[in-house]
């Protein structure tokens, strides 16, 4: 069984909002990737410095 997704009717003029809203999702998902990278990397930067500093308590 699959799943449809709903896909709204489109407007007969070729409305700009559906331009705006392209262009919004077009930033967004150029946007994303950077964000993720950046964030992984701080994720790793942080564990890094964690177990740094464990190291440190127990010498």
């Amino acid at each position: 069984m699959s799943r449809s997704r709903f896909v709204p009717p489109r407007a007969a003029s070729g409305s700009s909002s559906e331009e705006v809203r392209s262009s919004w999702n077009q930033r967004v998902r150029q946007l994303r990737r950077p964000v993720s990278i950046a964030s992984t990397g701080a994720v790793v930067v942080h564990a890094v410095a964690m177990v740094q500093d464990a190291q440190a308590v127990m010498t």
